[in-house]
């Protein structure tokens, strides 16, 4: 009986540890990367600098949204606004200088041609462009995405109008190039949907850090009558903001992200002239690829353009916002943006026009 009892209490303890095994390694098995349980490792290089409060930063912290659902590891590179240094960085990334990573990001459209270049030299390797349109035909081991920040413009463009005591409104982009005045279009059309007879005054700095220069340029658009200017120039957009201090009675639009509670802290003066921003959600973007590549369902070879319904575009509508706006032009936002998802509303984009198509939709508003 004693003999019995002994071997029934060893078969006991021999399905306890059995059970026990393959719990702590099912437990172990879910983190990382949904193939191999390894942690996946993502490297990043960005045209200019993070500490933007806009653009760069928001694609930062998409990462750090990255690491805290799925464990992460990730490096990044600043080509501090020389693009000449981001085919190098890309190259190193691709050739495992500092390890394999799972995947490779490169922002903008000023960075396309050398992420395209180094993804075409190293098939293996898998890559994401965000912000930009590829223009290659073999590029299976590319995603791209790109925004319809047309649509979150057509909106800060309905606020401006409104909100406008003068009757002129204002822009100022980084550079004159096609996703900047795919703003500067949505823009537009948001306006004279408030106002046909609204004059928007638009102005390019050549760059996205020069803020003195931002600033001039502001101040002459506000000595035109512009009484509310709208920042497309990532960090440089600093002087709008700086402007509009110094300038009774006016205000700022922010972009790429909520550039209103980015310096609040540091300075609410400044933070308060900031009406709402239209935000690109890089952030989100990126935090949505890096999920899709864990589950090992990333779309490369393809192109997805996201706009408000996607969670790729959309307004600030922070305490700022909602102390400032009045009631009525609020509620028209929120219609027009169920609209706009609702797919009701056309807005035009920049995307396949020329440049005198472009300045002919300038000059038809211009003060």
């Amino acid at each position: 009986m004693k003999k019995a009892l002994t071997i029934a209490l060893i078969l006991v303890l021999a399905v306890s540890l059995v059970l026990t095994a393959c719990t702590s390694s099912g437990a172990s098995s879910t983190s990382g990367s949904a193939s191999s349980g390894k942690a996946l490792n993502i490297a990043l290089v960005v045209g200019a600098n993070f500490g933007d409060k806009s653009f760069n930063d928001s694609a930062l912290a998409g990462l750090k949204l990255a690491k805290a659902d799925h464990g992460i590891t990730y490096n990044t590179f600043e080509c501090g606004g020389d693009n000449t240094k981001a085919e190098p960085a890309l190259k190193d990334y691709a050739e495992g200088a500092n390890g394999k990573y799972d995947l490779i990001l490169s922002s903008s459209t000023s960075l396309r041609q050398y992420c395209e270049t180094v993804a075409v030299n190293h098939p293996d390797q898998k890559f994401m462009m965000y912000d930009v349109v590829p223009q290659i035909e073999n590029r299976d081991n590319i995603y791209a995405c790109t925004y319809k920040q047309n649509e979150v413009s057509y909106l800060a463009g309905m606020i401006a109008a409104k909100m406008s005591k003068t009757g002129v409104i204002g822009a100022i982009g980084g550079d004159d190039i096609e996703v900047i005045n795919d703003f500067m279009v949505g823009y537009i059309e948001g306006a004279q949907k408030m106002n046909s007879a609204i004059k928007v005054s638009i102005a390019y700095i050549g760059n996205w850090t020069d803020i003195a220069k931002s600033k001039e340029l502001t101040l002459t658009e506000m000595q035109q009558g512009a009484d509310l200017v709208y920042n497309v120039a990532g960090s440089a957009g600093e002087g709008i903001f700086q402007a509009a201090v110094q300038t009774p009675n006016t205000w700022g639009i922010g972009v790429d992200s909520d550039q209103y509670a980015a310096y609040k802290d540091k300075d609410a003066t400044l933070a308060g002239k900031i009406l709402t921003s239209a935000m690109k959600r890089v952030d989100l973007s990126i935090q949505r690829a890096v999920d899709l590549l864990s589950k090992g369902t990333l779309p490369f070879g393809k192109d997805e353009a996201l706009g408000i319904k996607e969670n790729g575009v959309g307004l600030a509508l922070n305490e700022n916002y909602l102390k400032n706006v009045p009631a009525d032009i609020q509620a028209s936002i929120t219609a027009t943006t169920a609209d706009i998802v609702a797919g009701k509303i056309a807005i035009g984009t920049a995307y396949g026009k020329t440049a005198e198509q472009i300045a002919a939709i300038r000059n038809a508003v211009k003060p």
